[in-house]
């Protein structure tokens, strides 16, 4: 839930890591520059497996290694994976479209942080609630066909669009953004936090843009779907909006899933 250093961050250091054959082990946990609004799990967890890493490689104990990846699911659950990246499964889609009134009203965070569920041993609750990415209602919703399936989310989704962008009125320029939002169906929550930006040209013309949105770990279950938010603003960013409007005409998200061999939870 760290919205300044983000997984992605952490996946790009990983791969220049392991270029130069360097050993690793990563630990995702519900914390850092942001607020958790999950179950964190274990919270012992993360120190365990760090002393463990230390005791090996500088102490040249014979301790028991953290796996290639550890992390933990909105339900407190950790998964752990032998390798990196894991082998991924079928991933999860949707389709959609809508018009989108570009506005400062109705967009993701800035609500009142009595109505979140703030950790108040946390110290940095009350600093990142107002810029906590939150449900929007000023928002094109694009359903994700989760089905049946039991199995991880895992990953950045990749999401596609073909629109046509406008001002109302006399504004300059042709530089807009809209951001984009996973919003778990059950609890209300933006998975993980994370909200990402996507630049769209403002001209009356038609357009196609693409993007990778920011990494998640979800546990998606039989009836607990995910729902993509296009929204006009957010607190995240406060990118001031100027007024006008997005067309979509075409909305396609993917969601990536680990293989269900390639992760253990437990």
């Amino acid at each position: 839930v760290d919205t300044l250093f983000t997984l992605d961050e952490a996946d790009r250091n990983v791969a220049v890591l392991q270029e130069h054959d360097v050993p690793i082990a990563q630990l995702w946990f519900c914390g850092g520059h942001g607020t958790c609004l999950t179950d964190p799990g274990d919270p012992k967890r993360v120190a365990v497996a760090s002393f463990a890493w230390l005791d090996h490689h500088l102490k040249g104990t014979d301790t028991e290694l953290p796996k290639a990846l550890s992390l933990v699911d909105q339900n407190g659950d950790q998964w752990t994976a032998d390798s990196w990246p894991v082998e991924e499964g079928s991933p999860f889609t949707g389709t959609g479209s809508g018009t989108l009134p570009l506005q400062a009203d109705g967009g993701s965070g800035g609500g009142d942080a009595s109505s979140l569920d703030l950790d108040p041993n946390d110290p940095l609750a009350g600093l990142t609630a107002s810029i906590t990415p939150t449900k929007a209602e000023n928002a094109v919703d694009v359903p994700i066909d989760t089905g049946d399936a039991d199995r991880l989310a895992l990953g950045a989704p990749t999401l596609s669009f073909t629109y046509t962008a406008e001002w109302t009125g006399d504004v300059a320029g042709t530089d807009g953004r809209v951001f984009a939002q996973l919003v778990d169906d059950e609890t209300g929550l933006v998975v993980g936090n994370q909200i990402t930006p996507v630049k769209i040209v403002v001209d009356g013309k038609a357009h196609t843009a693409d993007a990778s949105l920011e990494m998640i770990a979800h546990h998606v279950t039989p009836g607990h779907g995910l729902t993509l938010q296009l929204v006009a603003a957010t607190t995240a960013y406060g990118i001031p909006t100027k007024p006008g409007t997005v067309d979509f005409a075409r909305i396609e998200v993917t969601v990536p899933t680990a293989e269900e061999q390639a992760v253990t939870q437990g």
